[in-house]
């Protein structure tokens, strides 16, 4: 008796199946022929023929983005990263390639970051004579330092004396290079960022109602109620200005006066939009400069003593590019100094 009747129920079972899947598929089949599909008659009249044309396309997109300005460039590296994450085996290095780290060990080690130029000399001189036959240096340096010259002097002999052999970052090439046919401008290349045709040049005044501009501290606000407002500052309603500063970091080589009588000193200044602070590099210890401030391109601070100035003496400059220009009042009533400065690198000498 139970042996005849499971046929019967799996056979009602396997109908019962054929019967849901098949109003499933019917039903389904009316809910997409109840909306418009302005491509459908596309793929119907196209037919096989649909999917070799939409892959051609999608490849004459990619190579169309790849000579232009390669916005899918962002796509193509996540996407080769999940490759190299997915492939089954990992390749057997060749051993020839060897990566020396500045990490936590070696800042440990050998002490906080920057190192001496003698400390790069010494690896560079390490991997030399440990038989390496190229070494590719990403640390860049831009200038000379005044810090260590025997040891930069040393790290230039060996870079010269490897006739090729290491490879230096750098900031730019030799400008010979500019003539050359064939030579292309970094900001033609594809995925550069574009260059601005008028930059907003210092002095120049950005206004803004209500909304800030992140990290950048207004010169002035004011504010005032609006009672019929109910958005926002409920309210209430605020103005911000900003001035667009001048850029004044680094360290710079200042000379007080004309002639036979004329004064040097270096200072530097550091900057976070129009918010300065600054220094005097005197022979024993850096003095700070008193009350720096920065208004578009108009720079004034007070000088501290061991300069050669009397003390309370203002400096009021204009920054132009590399330069400032500008006098020093001693006293009221007293005739003014004039002042000049000349920047001599691009970072101040504020953190040692």
């Amino acid at each position: 008796m139970v042996k005849r009747r499971i046929p019967r129920v799996l056979a009602w079972l396997e109908a019962a199946l054929a019967w849901g899947g098949h109003a499933f598929v019917d039903r389904w089949g009316r809910l997409e022929r109840s909306y418009r599909r302005p491509y459908a008659r596309i793929a119907l009249r196209l037919r096989f023929a649909f999917y070799p044309l939409l892959a051609l396309a999608a490849l004459s997109w990619l190579a169309w983005d790849w000579q232009h300005d390669r916005n899918l460039a962002s796509a193509e590296n996540a996407i080769f990263d999940q490759v190299i994450k997915l492939r089954p085996w990992e390749p057997t290095p060749s051993g020839r390639v060897a990566v020396v780290e500045i990490d936590d060990c070696s800042i440990a080690r050998i002490g906080p970051w920057p190192w001496s130029r003698q400390q790069h000399a010494d690896l560079l001189d390490a991997l030399d004579r440990a038989g390496a036959s190229a070494v590719g240096y990403d640390v860049m340096f831009l200038e000379p330092s005044n810090d260590d010259p025997v040891g930069d002097s040393t790290l230039e002999a060996m870079a010269e004396g490897g006739n090729g052999r290491f490879l230096f970052g750098s900031s730019r090439v030799h400008s010979s290079l500019d003539a050359q046919a064939g030579a292309t401008p970094v900001s033609q290349v594809p995925g550069a960022f574009p260059l601005v045709a008028q930059p907003v040049r210092p002095g120049a005044r950005v206004v803004s109602h209500d909304f800030g501009i992140g990290g950048w501290t207004p010169d002035a606000a004011e504010r005032f109620e609006v009672p019929e407002k109910n958005y926002g500052r409920g309210g209430e309603s605020a103005i911000y200005l900003w001035i667009v500063p001048a850029n004044v970091t680094g360290r710079w080589q200042a000379t007080l006066g004309e002639g036979p009588a004329s004064r040097r000193f270096e200072f530097s200044i550091a900057q976070q939009f129009q918010l300065i602070e600054g220094a005097v590099h005197g022979t024993a210890q850096d003095l700070p400069l008193r009350g720096p401030s920065l208004r578009g391109d108009r720079i004034a601070f007070e000088l501290p003593d061991g300069v050669g100035v009397r003390r309370g003496s203002t400096v009021s400059a204009q920054a132009t590019g590399e330069r400032m220009v500008g006098v020093v009042q001693v006293h009221d009533g007293d005739p003014a100094i004039p002042f000049v400065a000349t920047r001599i690198r691009a970072y101040p000498d504020l953190y040692r």
